[in-house]
């Protein structure tokens, strides 16, 4: 403290006298006062009969950032120093400063929580850990997110640089180190030192977004690419901090289930899948819709990109449980995530169609993938289930050679009735949009289903089930027949037309 309260006392001379090798020796002795309270000083940083704040390092952090400030404002009211030293002597004082209160503050964390973890035990050891982690990522956070601010404000280019080198530590911690504890036991959903980090850091890079895409004198490809990275960053965090949350409630819920109950853990298993899929669905469809709404492609982008990936999981992990012994037809787990990224998708053509500010060729392109999309996925939804219900009760004991065959053929007649009539269905609304796309794939759906009649049920099914297959069949056939009589003239545009119209929308 001497040091540094001698040395920017010297400082202070040494501008107003003009004195050059009066400030030389004051910056020597304050990087000497600095190097001490690294070295020194800081190593009584959890000693036990410290008191948070109120201690002897902290006031010796305290003393030398005080004095660097003091020697920062000197030198920038200083008219008599050289104009070479003070743009060098200023930004170094400045963001030595800002170093040392960061380490201050962050030792303070540390040390609080390294005394509590020493007279602890058990589990609180680990409590007390958590909650540590938290406490620094909080500095980190909030002093970045402020400095930002300040830097933005202040038109500061190397404060919004250093600040941004400070979130980008913060957020590597995070995600390191503080999610690490996703899955403790004494979590609570929600409220536990793990999501309260995520949560600061998400608002902090949120914020820093909302000042940058407003600060004034900042270069435009600055702001544009900085803007970017901090909001997608920020979405990217806030997916990963609440799909932590779902795994790790879960995995709590299974740690308290007996080993020897796996059909409840597997039931566990399927309701965490939901929750994932649910979780990454709906918040991929409100970027999306946000980004249609706003303009802003880059969060299209992102939220296509998460759609794809709640897709792909759909498909790979949660359709796994199609045939669960706990499912109830329609209503269960694996049918309800297939609803919620249908609904999503065809939500997202809604908006698509009609938004004003999208290029025309990403309208034409995304508007007929997500067509194409949610109709598969109906199908294949619709599907699984007719396959499922069948197979859990074909799986289910005590079930005779008999009963077992009537299972497979029922389960052969109603996939076909499904095929058949979701394409009638598609073909109908096909033809009332005028949707070019819709009635080819009802056609394709339509031929599928009479190849499978013909090539699977005819020699599989008996005698009763072929016949109402036939009669089913037929009669789609037939409205099918009458629809395209009735709008054949619409129909001459599936061939011929030379305009595209728009996939869903109605002229």
């Amino acid at each position: 403290g001497l040091w540094a309260m001698y040395g920017v006392g010297t400082l202070f001379v040494g501008v107003t006298r003009k004195l050059r090798p009066l400030r030389f020796l004051a910056l020597l002795l304050l990087a000497g006062a600095t190097i001490k309270v690294l070295v020194v000083d800081l190593s009584y940083y959890n000693a036990q009969w410290h008191m948070l704040i109120v201690n002897q390092t902290f006031s010796a952090f305290a003393l030398v950032v005080i004095a660097l400030a003091l020697g920062a404002r000197f030198y920038a009211q200083g008219q008599k120093a050289d104009a070479e030293e003070r743009n060098i002597a200023l930004p170094l004082l400045i963001g030595v400063a800002n170093v040392l209160l960061i380490i201050g503050l962050s030792a303070e964390a540390v040390g609080h929580f390294d005394r509590e973890q020493a007279i602890a035990g058990g589990e609180a050891i680990a409590y007390f850990e958590n909650t540590k982690q938290l406490a620094l990522s909080a500095v980190w956070i909030i002093y970045g997110a402020t400095s930002l601010v300040v830097g933005i404000r202040r038109r500061s280019e190397a404060l919004r640089i250093g600040s941004l080198i400070l979130l980008a530590l913060a957020t590597v911690k995070v995600v390191s180190v503080d999610l690490g504890f996703y899955d403790a036991r004494w979590h609570t959903l929600f409220f536990n030192p793990t999501f309260a980090a995520c949560v600061l850091l998400v608002g902090a890079l949120a914020a820093g977004a909302w000042f940058y895409a407003r600060g004034e004198d900042i270069a435009d490809k600055e702001r544009a690419l900085v803007s970017l990275i901090l909001a997608g960053a920020a979405n990217l965090l806030a997916v990963i901090a609440l799909s932590a949350e779902a795994i790790g409630y879960f995995g709590r819920a299974k740690a308290q289930v007996a080993v020897q109950l796996s059909s409840e853990i597997s039931r566990l298993d399927n309701n965490e899948h939901l929750v994932l899929t649910a979780l990454w669905t709906i918040y991929g469809g409100a970027a999306l819709i946000i980004g249609i709404k706003r303009g802003s492609r880059a969060l299209r982008l992102g939220a296509l990109m998460l759609l794809v990936v709640a897709t792909f999981k759909l498909l790979t992990i949660d359709l796994k449980y199609y045939r669960a012994p706990w499912h109830t037809l329609v209503f269960n787990d694996t049918f309800a995530a297939f609803a919620l990224i249908i609904l999503a998708l065809a939500s997202s053509v809604w908006f698509y169609s009609r938004a004003e500010d999208i290029d025309e060729d990403e309208r034409s392109m995304v508007i007929p993938l997500m067509v194409g999309a949610f109709n598969v996925l109906a199908i294949g939804g619709l599907s699984a289930e007719v396959l499922g219900y069948f197979g859990k009760n074909m799986r289910a004991g005590g079930v005779s050679s008999e009963d077992l065959r009537d299972l497979h053929l029922a389960r052969q007649l109603w996939l076909s009735l499904v095929w058949a009539i979701y394409g009638g269905a598609m073909l109908t609304i096909g033809i009332a949009w005028r949707s070019k796309l819709l009635r080819l794939m009802a056609l394709l759906l339509l031929g599928l289903t009479i190849f499978k009649v013909f090539l699977l049920d005819l020699s599989s099914l008996e005698k009763l089930y072929r016949i109402i297959s036939f009669i089913a069949l037929g009669a789609i056939l037939l409205a099918v027949s009458f629809l395209y009589q009735r709008y054949r003239q619409r129909m001459a545009e599936l061939i011929g037309d030379a305009e595209t119209p728009e996939p869903l929308s109605a002229e």
